[in-house]
């Protein structure tokens, strides 16, 4: 009875180790066929992007110091605020005759004359106030125009060189680089959002140059060049 038992029990644990194995390998394998779908995901999450990010910077004060055809839309605002100021002294100087006419010995105080000149001089002077509102108005428009004239050359350059160097974004900068001991020159450089960049991602030479190439062809020949790029702009830019 013994021995029977025995053997008995033997088999029965063989036969719950089989099983046991069994769940074991269905487990593993429903874990890996979940897992797979994942893990392909991920995998291509982390799949490094095809084209990485580039950046260069630009110095917009500088470019629009340099640029020549501001200097030449400055000089054309001049030129209109030059005409308003001619037409505002003319009107100054009319209503300086008026109050000169009424200050006359001959012209007596409340006369039919004295009152006909105070209702010129009243018209005069609302004249000269709403001149001055729409001149001012006029010159503002002007120059949010050529401003905006300007921004467009110098973000269609940036686009083409961008784009022929391979660069991704393009931020603006201050290359101002005055180791003035002023306090506030101090400050205004820890300020800074670029702390540190590589000369050779600063494009705002070549821009310039080529704005200057391409206004100097514009005055010249009043049909402005098409399809063309920033100067060595196809060619890779030399590391310094």
């Amino acid at each position: 009875m013994l021995v029977f038992r025995t053997r008995f029990s033997s088999g029965s644990a063989n036969k719950r180790s089989v099983l046991a194995v069994n769940r074991l390998i269905i487990t593993l394998v429903s874990t890996i066929l979940l897992a797979g779908p994942l893990a392909v995901a991920q995998a291509q999450e982390a799949k490094p992007s095809a084209s990485p990010h580039k950046i260069a910077l630009i110095d917009i004060s500088r470019v629009l110091k340099e640029y020549k055809k501001v200097d030449s839309l400055r000089t054309e605002i001049k030129g209109e605020i030059t005409k308003s100021e001619q037409t505002r002294r003319a009107m100054v100087k009319q209503s300086e005759t008026l109050k000169g006419k009424l200050k006359a010995p001959n012209i007596e105080p409340a006369s039919a004359k004295a009152v006909e000149l105070e209702k010129q001089l009243l018209k005069l002077e609302a004249e000269f106030n709403a001149f001055k509102k729409s001149e001012r108005a006029r010159i503002l428009r002007l120059e949010a125009q050529l401003l905006k004239t300007i921004h467009g050359e110098i973000k269609a350059v940036v686009k083409r060189a961008a784009e022929a160097w391979g660069y991704t974004l393009v931020l603006r900068f201050n290359s101002d680089n005055s180791n003035s001991s002023n306090p506030n020159t101090v400050v205004g450089q820890l300020q800074r959002q670029v702390v540190f960049y590589r000369t050779d991602d600063d494009i705002t030479q070549p821009v310039v140059e080529y704005l200057n190439k391409q206004y100097s062809a514009q005055v010249k020949r009043p049909t402005p060049p098409t399809g063309t790029q920033p100067a060595g702009a196809t060619k890779k830019k030399t590391r310094r």
